[in-house]
């Protein structure tokens, strides 16, 4: 009723408190609930096994996928009696019958909500299969943005009464929706005892016209005009004592017991209360087991009514008139087998003695409205057109979209529900219409009015307004000359149930149930077909009325065999809607009459819902649905290269993807995880074009996980990048250890440290394997040494021992490392270990098959094989690797990246015998900047050049070995980019460029980018003049670059906001910066030939590159602030009067500060002003000449 609003108002906050609650309790990961929070048990009734079992398996799924509240013991499916209907009283009687069975004496304690769902939905089939309290409805109960089920918007709308109502059994019927506002939940004493006693009814107030259709209340007028006062004061409403209650009622009846009332919404309007949903008491419900155990023969075969039957008997001043009607009370169904009037009647006089003279309770809510989904037309006209029951729900928006994937050209109308579908280009749908579970093509064109559930409609398919459109999957051994001779109006069910047809070998088929919305389908004598009367549509269509109802079958819509079997479901769209098109229109008849009569096979609806329907075939078209529809809508998060914090937003339902991995994850064998899930999802929509195997591929499964934020999320993009990078790795000497023939017998390897100017984070992967970068890099030398020292020595024991200096205590630490087993990846996967980043280098050049045994097998079945398995053989002599740091660790001047640079170089020097003299792709060999000494078993220096005894195979190019420490570094989880090599290995001022592989489409595992090297020639004044400006401060804080690196990766996989057009700022400075040198080299052989006028020039340069430094630390700390820490800002402030600019080196957050230094900053300067700073107290200047 419409006066009221701010009732309504209030409605609709209290259901979003409702939906908040019940989400919190979702939210509970141990699924603990607390006393009186939720009900102690939910019972569902089934009116046969197969049924129970089909919503066992809903069950099933619903809380695997966090759906329901609690344990999924709270959750049990009750199955009536075999043999004839018992009704909703019946299957009540039966719930409280295995309640005490189940809990004996301790079942009076419990709150039990009984949601009946028995039945085969025949005026609503698309619930038919799966039972109405599944049925989907446009709410999204989880927040994940998915639809809810009846069941889950009944459990939202009615636990809060849990906590009010004393125990007992609450009654609801899943083809009903509630919109109320709070309930009273302090009751006294007497009142919940007498709720304990008897019955509680939830009371509403409606239309007389309404009341004629459902239960009405009488109450005392003057206490229920009071509590109309109290809600428009805003004050609770308390309960009503009812002196009758009469169902369906005529109007005359109304009034003659006092039902009807005025002035509800304005002084002169007509009302009444109507009944919905009851709870009955402890006592009520032990009444009634008694009676069942005393007199089961009596109720035995009698369909009992709860409400009717229930309530009518209650009351101060009941009627009993009711006792002798047997009309409206037992449904009428499309059964050629009447109930014995007499048995009917002695059933419900035994119910009423049962609890003839309990009290009946009504809680008045006050506005509130019952709203009923019971067939075609209204569920679609509440879910579409109803906008008040749409915000009660509460819907997540209007037009209803959830879970779905539309084209960009689609336009929804407002009074339009669209729930888990995919629709194509050019498609449109019409007002009042709703689409569920649907899958439609290109060009379509659906009217108006018309709801369509599980449907697949080709391109270019035209649905006429107001048709209703259900396919179901059914199971072909069902059919049998034996079933369609029967005969019975009542179909009975088969013992063996259609949800065990699960397995995809079953010959599964397909039926399209078509009709109007608004058809008549179980009247005896006015049943309908698409508009028409039944039998004139079997005219229409040319078939025999023989063959469509059997003798002694009633000529209803849903017993009428009219609908064909087809082997797709797009097949069977097509069969139906020309058949509705023939029935409508009367054209080409004959020719459809021949169509079907051809195929053999037709069914009913009944025959469909209670017989073939396969109820796991059906889950399986929607789950495969649901995969499509994440598919298709992840693909376009991707190709628009939407930032994540927009993904959910644009496309809630990905929220879902969680519980879809969550439900696949143990299905998945041994150690793949979300990225192999991930990689299935867009495989369904991309394999045709798109190579799983690619490098777009797999870097789009990371890009997901780290969008949608999935549990370890970055765990596993680490581990798919790492394995990309791995694979495409081609660098190694496996077995050349073996090799005892050579003069060396050690090899000393000495880098110096890299100095990062501009472009840091363009050379990480996976931005590098992606977009182009630039980096400006400068080697450099520390206290006048290359601090960096990589050492092999052939030693006598048969192993390849490793040593160093602990960064702590300074002392020598050192592992022999014996097997196979001790270089599996989990012995070097945490880069904190000692060793991890040796380990990684022996597998990457020396024992890579380790790597090719792992990703083939996973290390947990691998790892027994390989423990016991030597490296070395005993009668070989081993190797020492020794290595040795001048450097803090976490220094930010590339020290792990030149370090494994350094043990590659001197592990090819000591395998092949060569001096290493890597190429520029196919160019000249190049000079490293490493110092490289040789010694013989004596202890003699050996003069030893390029013998070109490495075959063409050996010698390397330089991308090999910058890729191969770029691989190293994935293995470890530092996960650094290419450019501290590059930095460290080539002499002099570079602008470093790479450009992502022209393979990313194709599976040829050739990943990484291609580099190519810009050099900034200088003179030795030049030189001299840039160190003299240059200075380096060592914060006395180290970092781990793995930290600070994992959060620039993540925002670029995310594309976060800025990331991008961030980085190629980053990559244009380091050009800008380039140029700028190039300026200076330029202007300082200028002035060697022109003595005067280039100070000036020189000048404005440098302070240029002070300029563009700060600029770039600017871009870089605007989106990563963990870069910059406290103690790096009072470097910068100590060292801003000094210079022109500065900068943190490598991944910032700690490890050296450089700066360009104006030309009065001395070197004491700049040692006074680091001394005085006090926010870095452990800060000091570092005596650094760049190799220019």
């Amino acid at each position: 009723m419409s006066a009221a609003r701010d009732g309504d108002a209030a409605a609709i906050a209290a259901a979003h408190d409702r939906l908040a609650r019940h989400r919190a309790l979702l939210a509970n990961p141990e699924r603990v609930i607390a006393p009186g929070a939720f009900w102690d048990v939910v019972a569902l009734t089934s009116s046969s096994a197969s049924q129970t079992r089909a919503f066992r398996a809903r069950l099933d799924h619903l809380h695997a996928r966090g759906a329901l509240p609690g344990a999924r013991e709270r959750y049990v499916v009750i199955t009536d009696p075999p043999g004839a209907r018992i009704g909703s009283g019946g299957a009540t009687i039966a719930v409280a019958r295995e309640l005490k069975s189940w809990f004996g004496d301790a079942w009076r304690d419990k709150r039990v909500f009984a949601l009946h769902t028995g039945g085969y939905s025949e005026r609503a089939p698309q619930h038919g299969t799966l039972g109405k309290a599944f049925a989907e409805v446009p709410m999204d109960c989880r927040g994940c943005g998915t639809p809810g089920t009846i069941l889950e918007a009944q459990l939202v709308q009615l636990t809060p009464l849990a906590a009010t109502l004393p125990p007992g059994v609450f009654v609801s019927c899943a083809d009903v929706a509630l919109e109320y506002g709070d309930v009273e939940k302090s009751l006294d004493e007497e009142t919940r005892s007498a709720m304990k006693r008897g019955i509680t009814a939830l009371a509403h107030p409606s239309s007389v016209a309404i009341g004629e259709q459902h239960g009405v209340f009488a109450c005392d007028e003057a206490e229920v005009k009071e509590r109309v006062r109290a809600m428009r004061a805003g004050r609770k409403l308390a309960p009503l004592d009812c002196r009758r209650c009469l169902q369906k009622p005529t109007e005359q009846e109304m009034r003659g017991a006092g039902c009807v009332m005025r002035g509800y919404e304005t002084e002169v309007d007509e009302w009444v209360l109507t009944d919905s949903c009851f709870h009955i008491g402890v006592e009520a419900v032990e009444a009634l087991v008694e009676l069942d155990e005393r007199r089961r023969d009596v109720l035995a075969g009698c369909e009992i009514c709860a409400y009717g039957d229930f309530m009518q008997p209650l009351g101060s001043d009941a009627d009993t008139s009711y006792l002798d009607r047997i009309d409206h009370l037992a449904s009428v169904t499309s059964s050629t087998h009447a109930e014995s009037e007499t048995r009917l009647r002695d059933a419900r006089r035994a119910v009423a003695d049962a609890l003839r003279g309990r009290p009946l309770i009504v809680i008045p809510l006050f506005p509130s409205r019952f709203i009923h989904l019971g067939t075609i037309p209204e569920f679609l006209y509440h879910t579409t057109k109803d906008v008040q029951c749409l915000k009660s729900l509460p819907a997540p928006g209007i037009p209803v979209h959830m879970a779905s994937y539309v084209a960009d050209d689609f336009h929804q109308p407002a009074d339009s529900v669209v729930m888990s579908s995919r629709i194509g280009i050019a498609s449109s749908v019409g007002s009042g219409s709703c689409l569920v579970n649907c899958d439609i093509g290109r060009d379509v064109v659906i009217g108006a009015n018309c709801a369509m559930y599980d449907v697949r409609l080709e391109d270019g398919t035209k649905v006429e307004n107001g048709t209703f459109m259900c396919t179901l999957p059914i199971t072909r051994e069902r059919f049998s000359k034996r079933h369609r001779e029967s005969g019975d109006d009542e179909i009975d069910d088969f013992s063996s149930s259609m949800s065990d047809c699960t397995s995809a070998d079953d010959a599964v088929e397909f039926v399209t149930i078509v009709m109007a919305t608004d058809d008549e389908v179980k009247s005896r004598t006015s049943s309908t077909l698409c508009g028409v009367p039944v039998r004139d549509a079997i005219d229409r269509l040319e078939l025999d009325s023989g063959s469509v109802w059997m003798e002694g079958e009633s000529s209803t819509t849903t017993l009428g065999r009219f609908y064909s079997v087809h082997q797709s479901a797009e097949e069977s769209s097509r069969a139906a809607l020309r058949m509705a098109h023939v029935v409508r229109s009367s054209e080409n008849a004959a020719e459809y009459g021949r169509f079907e009569r051809d195929h053999q096979q037709q069914v009913s609806i009944s025959e469909v819902l209670r017989r073939y329907a396969n109820h796991g075939a059906l889950e399986t078209h929607r789950h495969s649905l649901l995969r499509m529809v994440l598919s298709s809508t992840l693909r376009r998060m991707l190709e628009t290269g939407l930032p994540a914090s927009e993904w959910r937003h644009r496309a809630f339902n990905l929220t879902s993807l969680e519980n879809e991995l969550e439900m696949e994850r143990g299905t998945v064998p041994f150690e793949a995880k979300t990225m192999h899930l991930i990689s299935e999802l867009l495989g369904e929509t991309e394999a045709e074009r798109l190579d799983v195997r690619s490098l777009r591929h797999r870097l789009d499964c990371s890009r997901v996980a780290l969008s949608l934020a999935l549990p370890g999320a970055l765990d596993d993009a680490r581990a798919n990048l790492a394995r990309i990078l791995t694979e495409s790795s081609t660098v190694s000497a496996c077995g050349m250890l073996a090799r005892s023939n050579m003069p060396v017998c050690s090899v000393r390897v000495a880098y110096p440290a890299r100095f990062n100017l501009a472009g840091g984070w363009t050379d990480t992967p996976p931005y590098s394997l992606e977009r182009p970068g630039a980096v400006l890099h400068v080697p450099g030398l520390v206290n006048g040494t290359k601090p960096i020292v990589a050492k092999l020595t052939r030693i006598d024991d048969p192993v390849v021992r490793l040593v160093m200096r602990d960064d702590v205590s300074g002392e020598e630490i050192r592992e022999d490392v014996l097997h196979y087993g001790d270089l599996l990846p989990n012995r070097y996967s945490d880069p904190m270990t000692p060793f991890a980043l040796h380990k990684a280098v022996l597998v990457q050049f020396w024992f890579r098959e380790i790597i090719e045994i792992s990703l083939e097998f996973g290390c947990n079945f691998i790892e027994p094989a390989l423990h016991g398995k030597r490296l070395i053989a005993i009668d070989k002599p081993g190797v020492e690797i020794r290595t040795e740091v001048n450097l803090p660790k976490g220094s930010g001047l590339g020290t792990s990246s030149i370090l494994a640079f350094a043990m590659l170089h001197a592990m090819y020097d000591f395998t092949y015998g060569t001096r290493l003299r890597p190429r520029f792709e196919e160019e000249d060999r190049i000079e490293l900047t490493a110092d490289v000494q040789w010694t013989d078993e004596n202890g003699k220096v050996l003069d030893v050049e390029d013998d070109h005894r490495a075959s063409p195979k050996e010698a390397l190019k330089l991308s090999d070995i910058v890729n191969c420490v770029l691989v190293v570094e994935q293995m470890i989880t530092t996960g650094g980019g290419w450019q501290d090599q590059v930095g460290g290995a080539l002499n002099g001022l570079r602008l470093s460029l790479s450009k992502p592989s022209d393979r990313s489409f194709s599976p040829d595992y050739d990943y990484f980018p291609k580099y190519t090297y810009r050099l900034c020639e200088m003179d030795a004044p030049c030189a001299r003049l840039l160190n003299s400006r240059f200075a380096c401060v060592f914060t006395g804080t180290c970092r781990l670059a793995k930290t600070v690196c994992d959060s620039v990766v993540t925002t670029w996989q995310r594309r976060d906001i800025g990331v991008e057009r961030a980085l190629q700022q980053c990559a244009d400075l380091a050009t800008q910066m380039f140029e700028v040198f190039q300026a200076i080299s330029k202007s300082s052989r200028e002035s060697a030939a022109t003595p005067n006028g280039s100070d000036c020039r020189e000048e404005y340069l440098i302070s240029r590159l002070g300029a563009l430094l700060e600029e770039h630390k600017r871009v870089q700390q605007s989106l990563w602030s963990s870069i910059e820490s406290p103690t790096i800002r009072a470097i910068y402030d100590a060292l801003e009067p000094l210079s022109y600019g500065s900068f943190i080196c490598g991944a910032g957050s700690g490890g050296h500060v450089i700066a360009f230094l104006k030309p009065s900053a001395t070197r004491e300067r700049v040692h006074d002003a680091v001394r005085a700073c006090t926010g870095a107290p452990d800060a000091r200047v570092v005596d650094v000449e760049l190799i220019l």
